[in-house]
């Protein structure tokens, strides 16, 4: 930073800098604690298990980069946001089904989401298989591979509805 008349390494540029920097922060500061949903967005995140962090920003980006891939193609692709959508697979039974989420709530989730993955490009199908199988693999062994088969039989009847 130049101050008319003084060096470089002097005193007053030094604080002038600091100033500066300060006012900035101040600012951004201010700026950051006025957005309420930013506030509500990181106490989710904080409440999130630090392993399950890098997973859910993955799908949080990625979803941005359609939505945004989408609105300037102007293809329709994205539509709105999906309000029963899920970060977390769920296992239910009927003795389980604390949340009211019933059997094809959850059997309609899981097709949407295969159907969703079967349209797209190469690249973010593979991402959302990586995404998968990091989920899979936190799940105890025989929930994973029913998981898994599940999703082995949907694409199958997807497949078959596309001949």
């Amino acid at each position: 930073m130049k101050v008319e008349g003084e060096e470089l390494d002097s005193p007053v540029v030094s604080f002038a800098a600091l100033s500066s920097l300060l006012g900035s922060a101040a600012r951004l500061a201010r700026d950051l604690s006025r957005d309420l949903q930013l506030q509500r967005l990181l106490r989710v995140f904080l409440k999130l298990p630090a392993a399950d962090r890098p997973v859910v920003l993955a799908t949080l980006e990625r979803e941005v980069a359609a939505r945004e891939a989408s609105v300037r193609a102007q293809d329709g692709v994205v539509g709105p946001v999906d309000l029963v959508a899920s970060v977390y697979i769920r296992v239910f039974d009927a003795e389980r089904d604390a949340l009211g989420v019933t059997r094809d709530d959850v059997v309609r989730s899981s097709i949407d989401a295969t159907v969703y993955k079967a349209g797209l490009p190469a690249s973010l199908a593979a991402e959302l298989e990586d995404s998968l199988a990091i989920a899979l693999d936190s799940l105890p062994d025989d929930e994973a591979f029913a998981m898994a088969d599940m999703y082995d039989d949907l694409l199958a009847v997807l497949a078959e509805c596309e001949r």
